[in-house]
């Protein structure tokens, strides 16, 4: 009784945050809403505030709603007073961010019509029964056909014809929830809410590092995110993360670092006077010598930077100076990430073929009461090594049901889901990762949104970069295509730059 308490008293908490932040969830909740649904005088009071400001200015009070409050609390108790003013103090430093674009609207939105239903329910089951116990049965029977009435405006259901709904959808098209930075994020476009994502690649090929290198980009993109690991403890995953955010090294020096290059310029075929200099790179057999610091040679991207379709892309290294990763340094950088993107990522560490998504929805659950932190991505490395979401359920058919549990994680949670899968062991020598080369299952593609397969060869590993693929359910995208990707695990940098692979398959 008392979790259900808790529980109810979060997702009011949570409603009133969003009436007071997001005009967007105003809009959407405001046919459902009455103060009748909330259980503390407090709460009544902030809904009507937030309904009589929203009806007057069509937006969500955001800050004016501390000059509602002044000019209120005279009439307030000095108990609600103090709830109010406790409640508005603890959003005074989250504002901005919960103000956001990526903000969850629409799961907050669910959460608060599946409570509404309830409370509608409960309110009408108590009337009733009273109205029964006094013999007024007409008077009993008027209050379920209201009853009816609110049940059809909390069902969900749109014409898709309506003309709010039309416009709702058209302005969603064009937004921006996740995409990658360059050419990488040309490629693969703007991944969206509800998305189930995979990558696919061969054994230690670098699925965990693309992972996080998910989770970190939506983070500095000032989403909310959740990253499960199933291999690593939560303090490896950390030391990973730290070393992304600030390109620290173990030590402190220098570091080979790959940068984009011109073929032309490497095999002396560019006669353009801009070219960084005169000097070739590749020898008689066709062979690049192993780098060194007293090298004359110059890489040169001026047709790159240019847009001009001579370029043909190449890398070779530079010398990068990289910090130590120190607590000094470490904590440095994550003042800085926190003032400017807010308080957005949770790690959680199961052990290998221990938990599966059942076990991650309740814990999900948990940090959305605990902490109020409702995620906009969710990583999980990775579900092929999920415990069954049915013990009595083993091999392949197991796989499946993870792969549809995790979409539905997706849909449910209205968030970015990102998994890894291994691939078989024909891949492992090959050049090019394919989808069919998917291991256990070839179901996953028909569950996923979108998977990125890792290809890479020795020399490609030796030269820092890796090859990109895509297949896109949403869009046309080949498979063929490639993109190279730059990087330096050394320095836990995943994607330094990105290029269109103008190589052979």
């Amino acid at each position: 009784m008392l979790r259900r308490t808790q529980i109810n008293t979060e997702i009011q908490k949570q409603i009133l945050i969003g009436l007071i932040v997001s005009t967007k969830f105003c809009t959407e909740i405001y046919p459902s809403l009455s103060s009748d649904y909330f259980l503390s005088p407090y709460a009544k009071k902030i809904v009507r505030w937030t309904k009589d400001y929203y009806e007057k200015y069509k937006l969500a009070p955001n800050i004016h709603i501390q000059d509602i409050y002044n000019s209120e609390k005279e009439k307030l108790d000095p108990e609600e007073s103090e709830l109010i003013s406790s409640l508005l103090s603890s959003l005074s430093t989250k504002y901005e961010q919960m103000k956001a674009e990526n903000f969850n609207v629409d799961y907050l939105l669910d959460s608060a019509i599946e409570f509404f239903k309830k409370r509608s329910l409960e309110i009408m089951s108590k009337r009733v029964s009273s109205l029964v116990e006094l013999s007024k049965l007409e008077d009993a029977e008027e209050l379920v056909r209201d009853y009816k009435k609110v049940a059809k405006v909390t069902s969900r259901w749109v014409d898709p014809f309506d003309p709010v709904f039309m416009e709702k959808v058209i302005e969603s098209v064009d937004e921006e929830f996740f995409k990658f930075p360059g050419k990488l994020g040309e490629f693969i476009g703007n991944l969206q809410r509800g998305y189930l994502i995979g990558i696919m690649g061969p054994y230690k090929r670098g699925k965990t590092n693309w992972l996080l290198e998910f989770a970190i980009e939506g983070l500095l993109r000032g989403l909310k995110v959740v990253f499960i690991s199933l291999e690593m403890s939560d303090t490896h995953v950390a030391k990973r993360i730290y070393k992304t955010l600030g390109a620290f090294g173990d030590e402190a020096g220098e570091y080979l670092y790959p940068c984009f290059d011109c073929r032309k310029n490497q095999d002396g075929s560019c006669s353009k006077k801009e070219r960084s200099g005169n000097y070739g790179l590749i020898d008689t057999d066709g062979e690049k010598p192993a780098y060194t610091k007293s090298m004359k040679y110059k890489p040169c991207t001026y047709c790159r930077e240019h847009g001009l379709f001579d370029y043909i892309p190449e890398t070779w290294f530079v010398i990068e100076k990289r910090p130590k990763l120190t607590l000094g340094a470490l904590s440095k950088k994550v003042r800085s990430i926190k003032r400017m993107m807010g308080d957005g990522l949770r790690i959680k560490a199961y052990p290998a073929y221990e938990a599966n998504l059942m076990d991650i929805r309740r814990d999900l659950d948990n940090l959305e009461y605990t902490e109020n932190f409702i995620p906009d991505m969710i990583v999980t490395d990775y579900a092929d090594i999920l415990a069954s979401e049915d013990r009595r359920v083993t091999g392949r058919e197991q796989i499946d049901l993870t792969w549809k549990a995790h979409k539905n994680l997706a849909a449910k949670r209205n968030c970015l889901v990102v998994t890894g899968s291994q691939t078989n062991r024909k891949s492992v020598d090959k050049k090019r990762v394919q989808s069919t080369d998917v291991a256990e299952d070839i179901r996953k593609l028909a569950h996923v949104d979108g998977m990125m397969m890792l290809s890479q060869t020795e020399k490609e590993k030796g030269a820092k970069m890796m090859r990109i693929s895509y297949v896109d359910r949403h869009g046309e995208f080949s498979e063929l295509k490639q993109v190279m990707v730059l990087q330096n695990f050394t320095v836990g940098q995943v994607l330094l730059d990105s290029e269109i692979y103008r190589g052979g398959n």
